[in-house]
């Protein structure tokens, strides 16, 4: 085919020039004269010459490509260019962002030898379609106790409520039928078993394509077992290897549930590690400062960095000289839900995520000490310290435990990692 291009902007605005790029009615009203002009005889090289804007094309009188139909090429253009005729020349087809004029210079048929290795795969390719449609036919599930599939109702009235769970399912009852055949509740539950969390969920969301999906899976890999394809090189090696890792991750699972803490290793690490289990009750005043101060809205320039170091360190000589910690803070702390209770603030535990330097100083008080201001992002913090407390073991046991539990896993896998740690004796036997 041969080709003009009129091109067009969505939506137009002047350029630095000042100038406009041409609009879509603009394009299109030219590209209708040139095909007017076209079909009263007018040269179509000449006019691609002057007019096109695909100028490879242009420089070339419009010359532009071979088109097949089976080339991924719009359908508004296909449609245009293989209904043409002789010498006709196509209306403007519009595309996103301009019209082509086409005009077809010459037609060839390919010969079968040519195509049919395409031909082949393309008729395989229906055939294998028609096939999986018929099977998705065949395994389409009909959803007979929809309540089986249906997670909690969605929680209601007060702050505590957590939903409302459905009745349970006996498990007997048909819950659906795939290809004529009921399933039961008890079936699918196994089958179920077969699924990672994310497939469970899905089926729960849209049982018909979860079901359709599942049932799909164990019919084609029974049919594939009748025709011995587990015991066929490479799919009976990737099971074997399948297997290997479900086993090994079955393993490593049970060597985690299995490794026990006693009372006596929880009181020991308890004792040499009684640090991270106190906690420092305090009080706090927060001066907020902006990283960038710039004034704001109602003409108000937030305090800058140097200006909250300068107010912090006011307020601890006030304190360290005997100041009420509890008015200072009412009257000057920007952490306005402490200040309103006197800087009352939310115990510090040593295992906490709370900033290294928060802690470092908070812990390194005595009771009733005052902190120098500890700088924050956003801000400097004055402490004072209440009160040093531990928690009792009782309570830190669950944690010592899951902590000592990891630990011991750890080192057990670690452990295989070192045993198993290859020797590469041939490298370049690994680049090929």
């Amino acid at each position: 085919i041969s080709a003009i291009y009129i091109a067009y902007t969505p939506h137009p605005k002047a350029g630095p020039d000042g100038k406009m790029p041409q609009t879509e009615a603009e394009a299109k009203a030219k590209a209708d004269d040139l095909v007017k002009q076209l079909r009263a005889g007018a040269d179509f090289a000449k006019l691609a010459a002057e007019h096109s804007e695909d100028k490879e094309s242009a420089k070339k009188g419009g010359e532009y490509a071979t088109i097949r139909r089976s080339d991924n090429y719009p359908a508004a253009i296909k449609d245009a260019i293989f209904k043409l005729k002789g010498d006709e020349v196509s209306d403007p087809v519009k595309q996103p962002a301009g019209f082509y004029i086409f005009k077809v210079t010459e037609r060839n048929q390919q010969e079968f030898k040519d195509v049919a290795k395409t031909v082949f795969e393309r008729v395989r390719q229906e055939k294998f379609s028609d096939w999986l449609k018929g099977m998705q036919r065949e395994l389409a599930p009909k959803i007979d106790t929809p309540e089986y599939f249906k997670g909690p109702e969605p929680a209601t009235g007060s702050a505590t409520s957590i939903g409302t769970l459905p009745m349970p399912v006996a498990p007997d009852t048909v819950v659906a039928t795939v290809s004529g055949k009921p399933v039961t509740a008890k079936q699918l539950d196994e089958y179920e078993k077969l699924l990672p969390p994310q497939g469970r969920a899905a089926m729960k969301q849209n049982p018909e394509a979860g079901l359709m999906q599942l049932f799909l899976i164990i019919q084609l890999s029974d049919e594939a077992r009748k025709r011995n394809l587990d015991k066929e090189s490479p799919n009976k090696e990737a099971l074997e290897l399948m297997d290997r890792e479900v086993l090994a991750q079955a393993y490593v699972t049970e060597e985690r549930n299995q490794t026990t803490v006693s009372p006596a290793e929880e009181e020991a690490y308890y004792k040499k590690h009684m640090e991270d289990f106190e906690s420092a009750k305090v009080n706090a005043i927060l001066i907020a400062f902006s990283p960038n101060p710039k004034p704001a809205s109602d003409g108000k320039t937030p305090r800058s960095e140097a200006e909250a170091k300068a107010k912090a360190d006011d307020l601890v000589k006030q304190l360290r000289a005997g100041g009420d910690f509890a008015k200072l803070a009412t009257e000057n702390s920007d952490d306005k839900n402490s200040a309103s209770k006197g800087g009352e603030y939310p115990s510090i535990k040593r295992n906490a995520p709370y900033p290294q330097s928060t802690k470092d100083a908070v812990f390194a008080l005595k009771p009733g000490e005052i902190t120098d201001p500890v700088r924050q992002p956003s801000g400097f913090y004055i402490f004072k310290l209440i009160a040093k407390e531990s928690e009792p073991l009782p309570a830190a046991a669950p944690q010592i435990s899951a902590r000592l539990k990891q630990e011991k896993f750890q080192e057990w896998i670690t452990g295989l990692q070192k045993q198993y740690k290859p020797t590469i004796e041939k490298p370049d036997y690994f680049k090929k």
